[in-house]
This record gives C-alpha cells, sequence and structure tokens, in this order.
C-alpha cells in the first residue's frame, strides 16, 4: 500500500496537503503533527485522498499522531495567543496604526507567531514587528485578510438559521455580483442579501448555474411562441417545473411543458423560434 495525501487543517481555517506513512492509517478528525516551516504544526485531519499516479506528490510530510504531552502543549500554546493578541493590541494603539486584528495562531513548536488583521488600506507595521520580535522572541508574520476571512475565522449563524458557509465547507471565494442574484429573478436588495461580513452571501452563486440553465431552455416573458392550440405571447415561466403560462390572442391562457414546445418544434416547419418584444422591433425597422 502507498503512502496516502492527507489533508490537515489549522487553527486559521487554512488547510494544506502533506504525505503519510502508510503505517500510521489516519482517520478523519485526529490530530497530527505535521512539518512546517522551520519547524512542526499541529492541524486535524479533514481529508485522505490517493497518492497521485505521477507528480504531484506534497513536499511536507505527516510527522505522528499527536500524544498527552502534545495537548498539554496545546493548551499552552492557546494561553499565550491570548496573552499575544492583548499585547499585539496594545502596541497597535501604540504606533497608530489603521488595523483591526482578528486572531493570531501560534506554531506547535512555538517558531512562529502569526497575527491576523483587517485594515481599509496598505499598513506599514514594520515597527509593529520589530516590538513583536522583541517581546516574544520569535519569528514575527502579519497577514492581512478580508472581511470574509474575518467571518470565517469568527464563525456565526446566516439569516438562514444555519451555519456560516464560509465557516463549513467554503474554501475559495468566488467573487459575487448583483447580476448573480437578477440571473435568479430576486429582487434586488443589497441589504437584505449581505450576510454578516458585510458583503453578498455566498450562497447567491450556489444554484446560479441552475437558473442559467433553465433560463436558456424556456423562453423569456414575453416572446411570442406557437403551440398546438395556435400563437401566443408567454406570460410567466416556471423553471422548476419547467412550464411556461401562454397567453393566446382570445385572452385564454394555459400552461405548456417544454417538452410540448419541444414537440411542436418537430411537427412544424423548421425551428420553433422564441421572438423578444426587443428583436421583433429590431426587424420592423429592417
Amino acid at each position: 500500500m502507498a503512502d496516502a495525501i492527507i489533508e490537515v487543517e489549522f487553527r486559521a481555517k487554512r488547510r494544506d496537503r502533506f504525505i503519510a506513512d502508510e503505517s500510521l492509517e489516519l482517520e478523519l478528525g485526529e490530530r497530527v503533527l505535521v512539518e512546517a516551516e522551520k519547524g512542526v504544526d499541529m492541524g486535524t485531519v479533514v481529508g485522505i485522498f490517493a497518492p497521485p499516479e505521477s507528480d504531484g506528490f506534497p513536499e511536507k510530510r505527516v510527522v505522528r499522531r499527536i500524544d498527552g504531552a502534545d495537548l498539554e502543549q496545546l493548551a499552552r500554546n492557546r494561553l499565550k495567543e491570548f496573552e499575544a493578541l492583548a499585547i499585539c493590541q496594545e502596541r497597535v494603539r501604540h504606533h497608530g496604526l489603521s488595523m483591526k486584528l482578528v486572531g493570531v495562531e501560534q506554531q506547535f513548536d512555538n517558531k512562529k507567531l502569526t497575527f491576523y488583521f483587517t485594515a481599509e488600506r496598505r499598513v506599514d507595521f514594520r515597527a509593529l514587528v520589530k516590538d513583536l520580535a522583541g517581546i516574544f522572541k520569535t519569528r514575527i508574520e502579519m497577514r492581512q485578510i478580508g472581511v470574509r476571512d474575518h467571518a470565517k475565522w469568527l464563525g456565526g449563524y446566516g439569516n438562514c438559521g444555519r451555519g456560516l458557509c464560509c465557516a463549513t465547507f467554503v474554501r475559495d471565494f468566488e467573487p459575487v455580483t448583483l447580476q448573480m442574484a437578477r440571473d435568479q429573478n430576486l429582487w434586488v436588495n443589497p441589504a437584505k442579501m449581505s450576510g454578516v461580513c458585510g458583503r453578498l452571501m455566498c450562497c447567491l452563486m450556489f444554484e446560479r448555474s441552475f437558473y442559467l440553465e433553465m433560463s436558456e431552455k424556456l423562453p423569456i416573458v414575453g416572446s411570442k411562441v406557437v403551440t398546438e392550440r395556435g400563437k401566443g405571447r408567454v406570460m410567466k415561466r416556471d423553471l422548476f417545473r419547467e412550464i411556461v403560462s401562454v397567453q393566446y390572442r382570445d385572452g385564454v391562457e394555459e400552461e405548456v411543458t417544454v417538452d410540448q414546445l419541444e414537440e411542436e418544434r418537430k411537427t412544424r416547419r423548421g425551428p420553433l423560434r422564441f421572438l423578444s418584444k426587443r428583436k421583433g422591433r429590431q426587424r420592423k425597422q429592417q
């Protein structure tokens, strides 16, 4: 049996992959020590994958499972993180920096302290890093994150009552725009579509592909269509049931499925065309 590829999640919700010896036989949820930059760090196993057939192996390895002594060291590190956060906040005020500290992560072997912060613009924190390095006698790293990463760090609940998507399963942030709401026929109200981070909610993109696919499959509202009953105009459409409501010239309105429209397309000469009002006006002008 070949070595496995293990995905490990760390305190700041960051993830990385490592090579694990087959003899470890790791399981999801176990805590392990892994090779880090100039030392070792602790994380939780969140994924187990088969090794790639060719290239793509991670450079770092899983060292071992944690034991009781490691848990005691982890508890001490958590206390140091609280102390480090308080000290850093005091030094930020001392230097008058426009930044908001989010949290701190101490590497398991105490060889590095990483401070996470948000800021509206670029911050010159060189003097701050020099002060912190002198206080803690270790390597200091300042990492600026966005407001969405801030919400991911803190966690919480969304308007739906469930845990924040960014803190549970969303790993990579993709741009979310108001056009995604328009594509789903939602009432565009940024105030009600914003999450706890103040940005548009990530869930706006989850079903967008379905709406785009169905929007192309069904004629748009106002289009002229032809059914077995005759010519009519689309008044509304139901994307989930794949049904359009067609109103005929005599005022009668009925629901027609997409399958019926496709059958009608085959029986009549040539393809069935859905003409929008705009296209119809353009044709008259020509």
